[in-house]
């Protein structure tokens, strides 16, 4: 009997140890206020879907679109057939829609008298703001795929066409599209071809209706506009920008209604803002440093140089950055070197970055516009991590060295008293009933509690005890009564510690 009690004692110091001893997690990070944590790795596509290429992520979050090619070989003969694909999955899983499918023989024949969509790429399509269509830049081909020009496609997010428009052939849209704020409108910067080789070809912004897919303004523009960014909040302009001979790109803002052109930015900064310019991108220093703005104040976030920058979260709170792995087998005679995926957060301190995750490639990350959500590719597959935020619990304090709350440690105290009671019934187990000598307790019950932090103050590392020596446990003739134990933390009340074990809380005398 008495062995089976000691083995019962055993497993629950040692539990209560390991419990103690926990710290915080490789997969999440403190940012002041909470604790922010990985929350799942969720793969999002199979082999039957393809290679992705690349992903975005719809404003609202909910859906994420990406680009996939299928390679098959053919039946009959030694040619490759392929898809090429653009499809929405929900970001938490669940059934695809294939927004576009288009297949093409390797030799490129198309049947003939039949156009056939062929998507333009990941890099040329754009949510609208309400996150219930696509538009994207597609080509149109007949007959064979040299016979090709330019279209917009707009598919809802259920798979339903929602509209074409077609562009004279030989029109060549630069850059990406832009949506106005309230999806009524979609913007293109156009080269139209020139007759006269000498000459710059033109270019224009056009305006189509996405209701009835017509024209609706077209802008003439100085042939060192480069690309269109986005509509104006109010929808009244465009953002665009210029290039400019020695001083680099600007940034300008062209009317819709025929007002002269403003510049916004004359020389554009090179380093790479944050989204919400609060925050630049210190290059050339070992590890990841940045330099807040206003007040100036440069800020090193993580020290070591194989920390390499990927992007910024869309609120600038985080970022996203690789490492490369180290693997190696139980020689250390073979090795390999993997990337792995990190966030860390715009301020210092010893728990601002997490790990992801490890991958095959460098990686290109895409974040939610609320930032909760990371949508990453891997082995040619989509996958997405999710990321909770929670209060910071007592043991998330005592590795960040937070001090506790009257509550939380009285809760420890009581904690720390019932392990130590344990540790000294284990003792008396072992010692015919003899109790720790007091100039050797924590010596005589280390073996038992295997951690000596619970003699000790969660908010500085004092002791707290004080220990009453009672010779023989199996002597005390009042065991629910004798406290063996006291933890003072200076507050109102201590904790008593009692012969049989059990712990309370009693005002001070």
């Amino acid at each position: 009997m008495k062995a089976c009690l000691r083995i019962i004692l055993a497993i629950i110091c040692i539990f209560s140890a390991m419990c103690a001893q926990a710290k915080m997690s490789i997969r999440s990070m403190y940012d002041g206020s909470q604790i922010i944590e990985l929350a799942e790795i969720r793969q999002l596509t199979t082999l039957d879907d393809g290679i992705v290429e690349g992903a975005e992520f719809s404003p609202d979050g909910k859906s994420i679109a990406y680009a996939s090619a299928i390679i098959s070989r053919s039946a009959s003969t030694d040619d490759f057939d392929a898809q090429a694909r653009i499809v929405a999955v929900p970001s938490t899983g669940g059934r695809p829609t294939v927004l576009l499918n288009t297949a093409l023989s390797a030799n490129g024949v198309i049947p003939p008298n039949k156009d056939v969509i062929i998507p333009g790429g990941l890099a040329q399509f754009v949510w609208s703001p309400d996150s219930r269509s696509i538009a994207l830049i597609v080509g149109l081909c007949r007959d064979t795929v040299d016979n090709q020009w330019q279209a917009i496609l707009m598919v809802n997010r259920n798979g339903s066409r929602r509209g074409l428009i077609d562009l004279p052939k030989g029109t060549y849209i630069m850059g990406r599209l832009a949506w106005s704020p309230n999806g009524r409108k979609i913007a293109i910067l156009v080269q139209n071809p020139s007759r006269d080789p000498k000459e710059k070809p033109a270019r224009n912004i056009i305006l189509y209706d996405t209701i009835s897919n017509v024209p609706l303004i077209q802008i003439d523009t100085p042939s060192n506009i480069i690309e269109l960014e986005k509509f104006t909040d109010d929808g009244k302009g465009l953002i665009c920008l210029m290039h400019q001979d020695k001083k680099g790109p600007a940034r300008v803002e062209v009317s819709l209604s025929g007002e002269p052109m403003k510049l916004l930015e004359e020389k554009l900064s090179p380093d790479r803002l944050s989204p919400d310019g609060a925050f630049k991108l210190i290059e050339n220093k070992p590890g990841i440093t940045i330099e807040q703005i206003s007040p100036r104040k440069e800020i090193s976030l993580l020290r070591k140089p194989d920390s390499h920058f990927i992007d910024w979260s869309p609120d600038s709170k985080m970022i996203s950055f690789w490492k490369d792995m180290e693997i190696k087998d139980d020689s250390e005679s073979r090795k390999d070197g993997l990337p792995a995926l990190w966030i860390g957060l715009t301020q210092e301190g010893k728990y601002n970055h997490m790990y992801v995750t490890s991958l095959d490639s460098y990686p290109q990350v895409k974040w939610s516009c609320d930032g909760s959500i990371l949508a990453y590719i891997s082995q040619d597959h989509l996958y997405t991590a999710r990321l909770t935020a929670r209060p910071a619990d007592m043991t998330d304090k005592r590795d960040l060295g937070i001090p506790l709350s009257e509550d939380e440690m009285k809760m420890t105290l009581l904690s720390n008293s019932k392990q130590i009671g344990t540790s000294m019934q284990m003792y008396a187990a072992d010692n015919d009933g003899r109790l720790p000598d007091a100039a050797t307790f924590e010596d005589d019950l280390t073996p038992y509690s295997r951690n000596n932090d619970i003699f000790r103050s969660p908010n500085g590392g004092a002791d707290l005890y004080e220990y009453f020596p009672q010779g023989n446990l199996n002597s005390i003739t009042n065991p629910a009564e004798t406290v063996l134990l006291t933890m003072d933390a200076g507050y109102g009340w201590q904790v008593d510690l009692y012969a049989d074990g059990h712990a309370k809380s009693v005002p001070k005398n």
